[in-house]
């Protein structure tokens, strides 16, 4: 069993204010004394107290006080790797194979590596060092209907925020939106965040905010937030502030993991959080209308999942996927938010992100024991794919080109 969290939440209290984002209905505030003074809210036994750097932070998690859906080995090694401020990469980096077409891109995390794959996934063509631009530890990674390639990097090379970068189908870099204070940015002196993951459409890029910090209004003292949630940018808007969505902490969610859009550009995204008579756990969960009127609606309660993993939309944006990854379980869902099947479960392994071939035919998602799992879908039969290249951490997978 790969999580090594149970009752410890990512107990992160988030206070919305309206000067720097549109809200979420019925969002929860606490005040800065409550956040000082240590209060617990139900069901959320820590609540920090001020800015949580990345070290604090990954130490945290690892010490099973704040919630990660990364396994408890992967926040190990990273933070061995941020208190030497120095992250692992592959011993060296393979030449390209010239006019070689790239079939699929993966995640190396550890080594902050986006991998090129050859057609039956058997050689790696290509590899993208995604630290030399800017992108420690990418964990998932999808490819639009161009083909481009977007991967949800934890943090800058400052290690003080997260960012969702866009390359090119021959992987170069294209664009980096990295997340920072919200607009109207005169009224926030600091900003720190973590991500993981992200998605795009045609209007909007959106970062997951797993946790984020923010130092606003400080004159004559500051106003602290933290919490969960997202920013998003216009397309092509890298440059720009970002609009910040807080969640509504603990109603139920104390802390994000994956997302993605559906077809109408509502955020679909799985959480921990704490329900009804405190029932704590991974559930899933909806942003509607996002850019205009932020609503957040529960889609599966907490204690659903056993552990959270990679959302994808599929069928044009009508499936909802969301990865069970303790069970190895692919959990379908309509817009509307019904159950529609599953796939799975897979029979070993640690399956963290992925995404469809077109037609949606096939399904390839990294696994963090270091290989791929690459699922048919009309027969729901499994095969365990690996490479050279691959190894502990392999954590998000996504076909070129996709269904997108």
């Amino acid at each position: 069993m790969r999580r090594y969290l149970s009752s410890a939440v990512f107990a992160l209290a988030c206070v919305l204010l309206a000067a720097c984002s549109p809200g979420v209905q019925d969002a929860a505030s606490f005040s800065n004394q409550a956040l000082q003074s240590n209060v617990r809210a139900p069901g959320a036994p820590f609540v920090p107290t001020g800015h949580i750097g990345a070290v604090q932070l990954i130490r945290l998690q690892s010490e099973g006080k704040l919630y990660s859906p990364l396994s408890h080995r992967t926040l190990i090694r990273m933070l061995h790797a941020v208190e030497r401020r120095s992250h692992s990469r592959l011993p060296y980096l393979p030449t390209s194979v010239k006019g070689a077409t790239v079939a699929l891109w993966a995640t190396l995390t550890q080594d902050n590596a986006l991998l090129g794959e050859s057609k039956k996934l058997a050689k790696t063509l290509t590899v993208v060092d995604t630290q030399a631009n800017g992108c420690v530890y990418p964990v998932t990674v999808k490819v639009d209907a161009s083909q481009n390639v977007w991967a949800g990097c934890e943090y800058n090379t400052n290690d003080d925020a997260g960012v969702y970068q866009e390359y090119s189908k021959s992987g170069a870099l294209t664009a980096t939106y990295q997340d920072g204070c919200p607009s109207p940015v005169s009224s926030c002196s600091e900003f720190y965040s973590e991500s993981m993951d992200g998605a795009a459409s045609s209007s909007y890029v959106f970062d997951a905010l797993s946790y984020y910090y923010a130092a606003i209004n400080c004159s004559p003292s500051c106003t602290y937030e933290f919490g969960g949630g997202f920013e998003y940018w216009p397309t092509g808007g890298s440059q720009s502030a970002p609009t910040l969505i807080a969640l509504p902490y603990g109603q139920p969610v104390y802390g994000v993991a994956f997302m993605d859009l559906d077809s109408s550009g509502n955020v679909w995204f799985d959480y921990y959080g704490c329900g009804a008579g405190s029932q704590c756990g991974d559930g899933i969960g909806e942003i509607t209308t996002p850019t205009s009127n932020p609503t957040f609606v529960s889609i599966e309660a907490p204690g659903y999942l056993q552990c959270s993993g990679g959302v994808y939309a599929s069928g044009a944006g009508a499936v909802i996927n969301v990865i069970d990854s303790c069970s190895r379980t692919i959990y379908r869902f309509n817009t509307s938010g019904s159950q529609t099947g599953k796939l799975g479960p897979i029979l070993l392994g640690d399956p963290i992100a992925g995404g469809f071939n077109p037609g949606d035919a096939r399904i390839a998602i990294g696994d963090e024991k270091g290989w791929l799992d690459v699922g048919t879908v009309k027969t729901n039969k499994w095969q365990t794919v690996a490479s050279p290249y691959f190894r502990d951490g392999l954590m998000g997978a996504a076909y070129t080109p996709s269904d997108k």
